[in-house]
């Protein structure tokens, strides 16, 4: 019987698809010993948001059926997941000051309420003892609560729990190296039929009554593809490494996904920037996009250059584009057709990689120990208490009570001091909440110029801003009418607004004289915006 732990189950959920991948582990490395996927209806799955997390729980459940894959913990990650990633430095500090230190940081990056996110650092580099008094950067990443609840949501209407939560930038990055780590290249095959695992056309007319193989509450039974012909093209390798990070190299990856361009960086393993861009444009500003990602990050980060990208997708997505880089960047490009990829890597990563929700407490595992577990965790407890009981005694207690009033009595003084202490605290904590609450309703001047520079077309000039909390205009002087349409146009389509509205245009000469006005600031209340 296959220990629970050796048995590893991936679930990548997109726009228009689900995936599952099951890996076990054999020796030193890991086996895929089952695949399935199918499609989704339009509608239950947006934007990196499950907007039906009862109908995807049932189309989970139906996929795991057909393809004979019985599952009680999985791990799995949404495509298109809105997230914020940001680096910072910290000087050497416990976990839990470290802890704090991040939430401030981030209550001070992120432009909404740092509280309706999951938020998780790690390392950048790994620390080693010499290197203990030297500040150390971080990696930190923060996801919404209601996604990933959601998530959750469709996971137990399809009878799973979520065993980890990942990121899809991470779960591609792993997937890609331990196919490369194991056959040198970006594709990857079934196991073969001798060794035990079915595969694509030949398990399509097997028998169902295959060898099953138990791991505690989950199993795999190697049963019949429901969806061969689209495992088929890919089926998975025999033989995979375990997910370790011990690439040297700053690692690009670009992903052309149904509805848009993920870019993702990596150091040593680490993912240290991650961003979506619509993917409705052409070819040239895919490449477009790359390449100002590629050389933002070698103006700020000298010393990591990227020294390898990644194009993960379909070829024709790619065409053209992966010789123009090679040509015009130092970098090595590779372009893989690999779909699997990241449902892969979210199988073959830990909890303590990926899980982006906080680190499981000991009463939550022991929640969800089996009951023969649990009776063995409460023999100790139970015997603890009986001992206790025999010893003690009403008499015993009494004099321990009289002993502790006598105690309080002769320190009175003590008891002031920290009266007066907790006067302190509780004030501090209202003007901290104070300071809180008039940062929400500060609109940064500077911010907000540099917003609207980045906002307005060529040769345009603001000549003045005006705002309060409620609107804001902008006059200035444009490259002719349609200069001024244009501007008007970015703020609209921008969304930061509630309603942008061009109050005057005039020709004044060469230049045309505009004055536009905007409703709505919420978007720049409390933060910086970029």
């Amino acid at each position: 019987m296959t220990g629970r732990w050796r048995t590893r189950i991936g679930i990548q959920i997109g726009e228009r698809h689900i995936r599952a991948v099951v890996v076990q582990k054999r020796g030193s490395g890991w086996v895929t010993v089952r695949q399935a996927a199918d499609s989704l209806p339009g509608g239950i799955v947006r934007g990196g948001e499950v907007l039906q997390p009862n109908l995807l729980g049932l189309r989970l459940k139906a996929m795991l059926r057909e393809n004979g894959i019985r599952a009680g913990r999985v791990s799995v990650f949404l495509e298109d997941l809105p997230l914020f990633v940001r680096r910072f430095t910290f000087p050497p500090m416990t976990k839990s000051e470290l802890a704090k230190a991040v939430e401030y940081k981030m209550k001070l990056e992120l432009p909404v309420d740092a509280d309706d996110f999951f938020i998780r650092h790690v390392p950048v580099e790994a620390r080693r003892g010499e290197e203990g008094g030297r500040p150390a950067e971080y990696a930190v990443a923060a996801v919404r609560k209601t996604s990933v609840r959601r998530l959750e949501e469709a996971l137990r209407s399809a009878g799973l729990s979520a065993l980890a939560v990942g990121l899809e930038p991470e779960a591609a990055y792993w997937g890609l190296a331990a196919l490369e780590r194991a056959s040198g290249t970006e594709t990857f095959r079934r196991e073969p039929a001798g060794s035990g695992a079915a595969s694509g056309a030949e398990a399509a007319h097997r028998e169902p009554a295959e060898p099953a193989v138990e791991s505690g509450t989950e199993s795999v039974r190697r049963a019949p593809a429901a969806r061969a012909e689209e495992c088929g093209p890919e089926p998975v390798r025999r033989q995979l490494p375990d997910a370790e990070a011990d690439s040297e190299e700053t690692v690009m990856i670009a992903k052309m996904g149904e509805s848009r361009l993920m870019l993702s960086i990596h150091v040593r393993g680490r993912m240290v920037h991650a961003r979506y861009l619509p993917a409705d444009g052409t070819r040239e500003d895919r490449e477009r996009e790359i390449r100002r990602a590629l050389l933002a990050w070698h103006a700020a980060e000298r010393d990591k250059p990227i020294r390898k990208i990644v194009l993960l997708g379909r070829e024709e997505d790619w065409k053209g584009i992966r010789e123009s880089l090679e040509r015009s960047l130092p970098v090595r490009v590779a372009a893989a057709d690999a779909p699997w990829a990241a449902c892969l890597g979210m199988a073959l990563m830990t909890p303590a990689q990926c899980d982006m929700r906080p680190r499981r407490t000991p009463a939550s595992a022991a929640a969800d120990a089996p009951v023969p577990l649990k009776i063995g965790m409460l023999l100790p407890v139970l015997l603890a208490a009986a001992i206790a009981w025999e010893y003690g005694s009403a008499v015993k207690l009494e004099k321990e009570i009289e002993a502790l009033r006598q105690n309080i009595a002769s320190h009175q003084t003590l008891e002031s001091m920290l009266a007066e202490r907790t006067a302190l605290i509780n004030l501090s904590r209202e003007m901290e909440s104070m300071r809180a609450h008039f940062s929400q309703q500060h609109v940064s001047p500077s911010s907000l110029y540099r917003y609207l520079r980045k906002q307005a077309p060529p040769h345009t000039v603001i000549s003045q801003i005006t705002f309060n909390q409620a609107e804001l205009t902008v006059s200035g002087e444009a490259d002719g009418l349609r200069g001024a349409v244009g501007f008007l146009r970015r703020l609209q389509e921008d969304g930061r607004f509630r309603e942008v509205r061009l109050i005057h245009a005039g020709e004044d000469g060469e230049k045309t004289a505009f004055s536009i006005r905007a409703y709505g600031m919420g978007e720049f209340a409390g933060a910086q915006a970029e």
